[in-house]
């Protein structure tokens, strides 16, 4: 019979995590300072929306064992979504100490210098990035994003058109690329793009009609994976 930490790893790995979650909570009810149990547990809980929760479990492994560094990426990415990001920023600095081509990391320090408005800094991460991992999408927004921020429509437009090759067409990637055609007074292929956003994901309807209304450069919000 499999232990708790075996069931739960094998939930976890095959991305049933509300079944993974009790599992590990039983495991570390018999070892409280199983490591194993508080990574998953810890995982499994920003997920699943439990930011609050995975950041409390994660900083538990730090007490359990000062010298773990599994955690520290995903540790990051929930310190990113709690808005604590000194906390994000010094566990990416630690990440890259040991695998300076973390993309993992890089991609988190460039959503940390996007919030913190150092457009410059994120820009020069994507681009480190794209040298990485070429083939990613959500690269190729993160470059647009910097690009539409920093008034250079023209490459804003190359980046979300590179992306929506990358994506084979996703929704959000359409609706991304008709927003920058508005900015760039591009307004008959723009509304061709957006509405077959629409067409394959009609939720995106509301976000359409925005675009049509405003177009300004302040509404141009990527979206990042």
């Amino acid at each position: 019979m499999p232990s708790y930490l075996e069931a739960g790893r094998k939930a976890y790995s095959e991305n049933r995590l509300l079944d993974a979650i009790p599992q590990m909570k039983r495991q570390l009810c018999l070892e409280p300072g199983n490591t194993d149990a508080l990574v998953l547990l810890g995982a499994a809980n920003a997920r699943t929306g439990g930011i609050g929760s995975a950041h409390r479990l994660l900083n538990r492994v730090n007490i359990v064992d000062p010298r773990e560094s599994r955690h520290w990426p995903i540790h990051a990415s929930v310190a990113i979504r709690g808005r604590q990001l000194n906390t994000a920023y010094r566990l990416c600095q630690r990440v890259l100490i040991r695998a300076p081509n973390s993309v993992s990391a890089l991609k988190d320090l460039a959503r940390i210098a996007n919030l913190w408005s150092h457009t410059g800094q994120a820009g020069r991460l994507l681009h480190i990035l794209r040298a990485l991992s070429p083939e990613d999408p959500s690269i190729a927004i993160g470059l647009a994003r910097a690009a539409m921020m920093s008034g250079a429509l023209e490459d804003a437009e190359i980046h979300c058109r590179r992306a929506l090759d990358l994506s084979q067409g996703n929704a959000e990637r359409l609706l991304d690329l008709g927003r920058v055609l508005r900015a760039r007074g591009k307004l008959a292929e723009a509304d061709g793009y957006l509405n077959q956003a629409v067409e394959q994901d009609p939720t995106l309807a509301l976000a359409r009609d925005v675009v049509r209304q405003t177009a300004v450069d302040d509404d141009f919000r990527a979206t990042e994976d």
